[in-house]
């Protein structure tokens, strides 16, 4: 099975944030996820997990 670009799960994600109208986002990768956007150049909004 070939691997997922980091960068294709991270657009992927905020893909799907986008379409069910979510700014809130659970990751691992908060650094690397700030240049996503989630539309109007609002930031995503990240979930303290740890």
């Amino acid at each position: 099975m070939p691997a997922i670009d980091p960068v294709f799960a991270g657009a992927a994600l905020g893909w799907f944030a986008r379409e069910r109208d979510s700014r809130v986002i659970l990751t691992v990768d908060v650094s690397d996820f700030n240049m996503f956007r989630a539309g109007r150049n609002r930031r995503f909004e990240f979930v303290k997990w740890f």
